[in-house]
Protein backbone atom coordinates (compact mmCIF):
# COMPACT_ATOMS: atom_id res chain seq x y z
CA UNK A 1 0.00 0.00 0.00
CA UNK A 2 1.02 3.59 -0.33
CA UNK A 3 0.74 6.67 1.76
CA UNK A 4 1.26 10.09 1.42
CA UNK A 5 4.50 11.04 3.69
CA UNK A 6 6.34 13.48 2.09
CA UNK A 7 3.41 15.80 1.05
CA UNK A 8 -0.14 16.95 2.65
CA UNK A 9 -3.17 16.18 1.27
CA UNK A 10 -5.17 19.29 1.89
CA UNK A 11 -5.12 21.40 -0.98
CA UNK A 12 -2.46 24.80 -1.07
CA UNK A 13 -1.85 27.98 -2.70
CA UNK A 14 0.45 28.25 -5.64
CA UNK A 15 4.08 29.03 -4.67
CA UNK A 16 6.25 31.30 -6.33
CA UNK A 17 9.26 30.58 -8.44
CA UNK A 18 11.22 33.97 -9.83
CA UNK A 19 13.67 33.52 -12.07
CA UNK A 20 15.35 36.24 -12.23
CA UNK A 21 17.68 37.26 -15.76
CA UNK A 22 20.76 38.93 -14.86
CA UNK A 23 24.34 39.93 -15.66
CA UNK A 24 27.58 40.89 -14.56
CA UNK A 25 27.84 43.73 -17.30
CA UNK A 26 24.19 45.25 -16.39
CA UNK A 27 24.82 48.37 -14.32
CA UNK A 28 20.79 47.92 -12.86
CA UNK A 29 21.28 43.96 -12.06
CA UNK A 30 22.77 44.76 -8.70
CA UNK A 31 19.26 46.76 -8.48
CA UNK A 32 17.17 43.81 -9.79
CA UNK A 33 19.01 41.50 -6.97
CA UNK A 34 17.80 43.95 -4.08
CA UNK A 35 14.37 43.70 -5.31
CA UNK A 36 14.85 39.69 -5.73
CA UNK A 37 15.92 39.92 -2.08
CA UNK A 38 13.67 42.23 -0.57
CA UNK A 39 10.75 39.93 -1.82
CA UNK A 40 12.32 36.67 -0.78
CA UNK A 41 12.30 38.16 2.91
CA UNK A 42 9.42 39.22 2.66
CA UNK A 43 7.50 36.31 1.65
CA UNK A 44 7.16 32.58 3.65
CA UNK A 45 10.40 30.97 2.03
CA UNK A 46 8.29 28.05 1.83
CA UNK A 47 6.76 29.98 -0.61
CA UNK A 48 8.78 31.83 -2.47
CA UNK A 49 12.22 30.99 -4.56
CA UNK A 50 14.46 33.08 -6.37
CA UNK A 51 17.02 31.40 -9.41
CA UNK A 52 19.06 34.51 -11.05
CA UNK A 53 20.15 33.28 -14.19
CA UNK A 54 23.35 34.62 -15.46
CA UNK A 55 22.69 34.91 -19.27
CA UNK A 56 22.28 37.26 -22.58
CA UNK A 57 24.38 40.01 -23.67
CA UNK A 58 25.82 41.38 -19.75
CA UNK A 59 26.58 38.16 -18.85
CA UNK A 60 29.80 37.87 -20.84
CA UNK A 61 32.93 38.51 -18.44
CA UNK A 62 35.51 40.43 -18.75
CA UNK A 63 39.47 39.80 -18.17
CA UNK A 64 39.55 37.71 -14.88
CA UNK A 65 35.74 38.51 -13.95
CA UNK A 66 34.03 34.85 -13.06
CA UNK A 67 31.50 33.20 -15.74
CA UNK A 68 28.25 32.54 -14.07
CA UNK A 69 26.20 31.42 -17.40
CA UNK A 70 25.14 28.12 -17.92
CA UNK A 71 23.54 26.40 -20.63
CA UNK A 72 20.59 25.77 -19.07
CA UNK A 73 20.46 29.32 -18.29
CA UNK A 74 21.23 30.24 -21.47
CA UNK A 75 18.14 27.88 -22.93
CA UNK A 76 15.17 29.53 -19.88
CA UNK A 77 16.36 33.21 -20.84
CA UNK A 78 16.39 32.79 -25.08
CA UNK A 79 13.16 30.95 -24.25
CA UNK A 80 11.78 33.48 -22.32
CA UNK A 81 12.70 36.01 -24.87
CA UNK A 82 14.47 38.40 -22.46
CA UNK A 83 14.45 41.73 -24.31
CA UNK A 84 15.40 44.08 -20.45
CA UNK A 85 17.93 43.54 -18.00
CA UNK A 86 17.13 42.97 -14.79
CA UNK A 87 13.43 41.46 -15.95
CA UNK A 88 12.62 38.14 -14.60
CA UNK A 89 9.53 35.46 -14.97
CA UNK A 90 7.01 35.01 -12.14
CA UNK A 91 6.36 31.27 -12.70
CA UNK A 92 6.61 31.33 -16.25
CA UNK A 93 3.43 32.93 -16.61
CA UNK A 94 2.75 35.80 -19.46
CA UNK A 95 1.20 38.74 -16.99
CA UNK A 96 0.32 41.23 -20.37
CA UNK A 97 -0.65 44.16 -17.90
CA UNK A 98 3.17 43.55 -16.68
CA UNK A 99 4.89 41.82 -19.62
CA UNK A 100 8.55 43.73 -21.20
CA UNK A 101 7.60 42.54 -24.66
CA UNK A 102 3.85 41.49 -25.19
CA UNK A 103 3.06 37.55 -25.27
CA UNK A 104 7.01 36.82 -23.05
CA UNK A 105 6.99 36.28 -18.94
CA UNK A 106 9.62 38.65 -18.54
CA UNK A 107 8.28 41.69 -16.00
CA UNK A 108 10.46 44.83 -14.70
CA UNK A 109 11.35 44.23 -10.73
CA UNK A 110 8.80 46.76 -9.82
CA UNK A 111 6.09 44.15 -10.79
CA UNK A 112 7.87 41.04 -9.32
CA UNK A 113 6.21 41.96 -6.30
CA UNK A 114 2.30 42.54 -7.48
CA UNK A 115 2.93 39.43 -10.20
CA UNK A 116 3.51 37.20 -7.08
CA UNK A 117 0.66 38.13 -5.17
CA UNK A 118 -1.63 36.77 -7.80
CA UNK A 119 -0.35 33.63 -8.08
CA UNK A 120 0.53 32.98 -4.08
CA UNK A 121 -3.54 33.61 -3.60
CA UNK A 122 -4.36 31.35 -6.77
CA UNK A 123 -5.28 27.28 -5.59
CA UNK A 124 -2.46 25.26 -6.39
CA UNK A 125 -4.16 21.86 -8.66
CA UNK A 126 -1.08 19.72 -7.09
CA UNK A 127 0.54 19.39 -4.03
CA UNK A 128 4.58 19.03 -4.29
CA UNK A 129 6.85 17.74 -1.78
CA UNK A 130 10.41 16.55 -2.32
CA UNK A 131 13.41 15.27 0.00
CA UNK A 132 17.04 15.52 -1.10
CA UNK A 133 19.46 13.42 0.26
CA UNK A 134 23.28 14.26 -1.16
CA UNK A 135 26.05 11.72 -0.77
CA UNK A 136 29.45 13.66 -0.24
CA UNK A 137 31.48 10.69 -0.98
CA UNK A 138 29.79 9.34 -4.05
CA UNK A 139 28.42 12.83 -5.22
CA UNK A 140 25.20 11.27 -5.78
CA UNK A 141 22.33 13.32 -5.30
CA UNK A 142 18.65 11.19 -4.59
CA UNK A 143 15.57 13.21 -4.74
CA UNK A 144 12.37 11.44 -3.92
CA UNK A 145 9.00 13.54 -4.91
CA UNK A 146 5.82 12.97 -3.65
CA UNK A 147 2.69 14.60 -6.01
CA UNK A 148 -1.08 14.90 -4.42
CA UNK A 149 -3.79 16.75 -6.59
CA UNK A 150 -5.92 18.28 -5.51
CA UNK A 151 -7.86 19.10 -9.16
CA UNK A 152 -8.55 16.60 -10.92
CA UNK A 153 -8.85 18.20 -14.15
CA UNK A 154 -4.91 18.78 -13.95
CA UNK A 155 -3.72 15.55 -13.80
CA UNK A 156 -2.67 15.36 -17.33
CA UNK A 157 0.42 17.05 -19.10
CA UNK A 158 2.39 17.23 -16.27
CA UNK A 159 6.37 17.98 -16.06
CA UNK A 160 8.67 18.33 -13.08
CA UNK A 161 12.19 19.47 -13.01
CA UNK A 162 14.27 19.34 -10.46
CA UNK A 163 17.16 22.33 -10.15
CA UNK A 164 20.42 22.15 -7.98
CA UNK A 165 21.03 25.92 -6.50
CA UNK A 166 24.09 27.25 -5.59
CA UNK A 167 23.56 30.57 -3.06
CA UNK A 168 25.63 33.05 -1.37
CA UNK A 169 27.98 33.26 -4.67
CA UNK A 170 29.81 36.65 -4.16
CA UNK A 171 31.31 37.99 -7.09
CA UNK A 172 31.82 41.01 -8.87
CA UNK A 173 28.41 43.37 -10.56
CA UNK A 174 28.79 46.33 -12.68
CA UNK A 175 27.77 49.05 -10.45
CA UNK A 176 27.26 46.34 -7.07
CA UNK A 177 30.75 46.31 -5.92
CA UNK A 178 31.98 43.05 -4.74
CA UNK A 179 28.84 41.61 -3.27
CA UNK A 180 26.29 42.95 -6.06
Amino acid sequence: SFSQTIVDTIPENKNVLLEEYHGIQCHWCSYGNAEATFLNSHYDPNDFVVVTIQAGSYSFPNNNQPDYRTLFGDTIHDYANVSLYPSGSINRRVFPQYACEIGYSPIIRDDWGYASDEILAEPSPVNIGAIANFDSLTNELVVDVELYYTDDQSVNNNFLNVAVLQDNIIGPQEDGGAGG
